[in-house]
């Protein structure tokens, strides 16, 4: 009989103790109740009113969706190319950023290229949730368009190179991401549901599609890619900002916002294995807590995790993988 293989929970590095491999566990079973929760409160008995492709030839050929209805013939169709940037290295690690592309006519009709990103708050998701804020970008400029007098806008398509993200707002539950942890306490997944409805109900119809990477001949996937790197590089030149410091973040009574930003906020203990964890698991089964100052595990080194104090230089276990896995990401 074939030796199965163990959940990815379970899968972590066999240098580890069984404590921390337990501890593991179950910051991570915490962490999927807490996303399957979070989720379900957006899109409980909630339709999603735009169309979201994740299986289309891999190309930004809006004439694909004309035979499937998904789009109309009549009006202007704005097109957006959205893209999201997540680094996982030791020097960027936690950096976040999101952009748009699009096209615009100037007064003799003219098209050229306009670009829009923003910074995301570092340690405050992964790729996919830097992939959402993108597409929520273009809803949002879609919405501003839309908004505008004598326009004409009857089909917006926003082409995004993460497929699981797609297939995520097509239904599929193979990956979840609710977008970068809110100041709010609203998360990009709920905006997106609402505009996409906002520009249904104004008669316009929504696409979300997938498109191959930086393929050639897609000026404006590629455009989007370049605008979320180069702020990811500004970022990597500024101060660290850290939202448990900020008071209005601190007052608000979200539990679940709370937990999940200090997990994400101990990425770089998971995927590197060295910095701080923010979090203890409760054996009992309740929610992930703070850990005081004074109770957090630093390395190097890092007794508590390797069980000896050699330099974590030496011995680094890399957690990109597993962090992935482990979580659903």
């Amino acid at each position: 009989m074939a030796r199965q293989k163990p959940p990815p929970e379970v899968r972590y590095d066999k240098r580890l103790s069984a404590a921390t491999n337990n501890e593991l566990r179950y910051l991570h079973k915490e962490r999927r109740l807490r996303i399957n929760r979070i989720y379900d409160s957006i899109t409980h008995n909630r339709g999603f009113a735009a169309t979201a492709l994740p299986y289309t030839d891999g190309t930004d050929d809006i004439f694909q969706f004309v035979p499937h209805g998904y789009v109309t013939g009549n009006g202007e169709t704005k097109i957006f190319y959205s893209d999201g940037s997540f680094h996982h290295d030791i020097e960027k690690d936690g950096l976040l950023a999101a952009a748009v592309a699009w096209k615009e006519r100037d007064w003799q009709g003219n098209e050229y290229w306009e670009e829009e990103t923003t910074d995301i708050e570092r340690n405050t998701g992964t790729i996919l949730d830097a992939e959402l804020e993108a597409v929520l970008m273009a809803l949002e400029i879609a919405l501003q368009r839309a908004n505008e007098p004598n326009n004409d806008i009857r089909n917006v398509i926003i082409f995004t190179d993460c497929q699981d993200m797609v297939r995520m707002l097509a239904g599929e539950k193979t990956a979840l991401a609710l977008g970068p942890v809110p100041l709010d306490g609203k998360w990009a997944l709920e905006d997106i549901y609402s505009h996409s409805a906002t520009l249904k109900g104004n008669g316009i119809n929504v696409v979300i599609a997938w498109i191959k990477g930086h393929k050639a001949g897609c000026e404006g996937n590629r455009k989007a890619d370049r605008a979320a790197n180069r702020r990811i590089v500004a970022q990597s030149k500024e101060e660290y900002r850290d939202l448990i410091e900020n008071e209005m973040f601190l007052k608000r009574n979200w539990n679940d916002v709370k937990e999940e930003y200090l997990f994400r906020k101990s990425g770089t203990w998971f995927r590197h294995g060295i910095g701080k964890c923010y979090v203890n698991p409760t054996l009992s089964g309740h929610a992930a807590e703070p850990v005081r100052d004074e109770e957090r595990q630093t390395a190097p080194p890092v007794q508590h995790l390797w069980g000896q104090t050699k330099p974590l230089e030496k011995k680094r276990i890399d957690y990109g993988k597993l962090y992935a896995k482990g979580t659903g990401e």
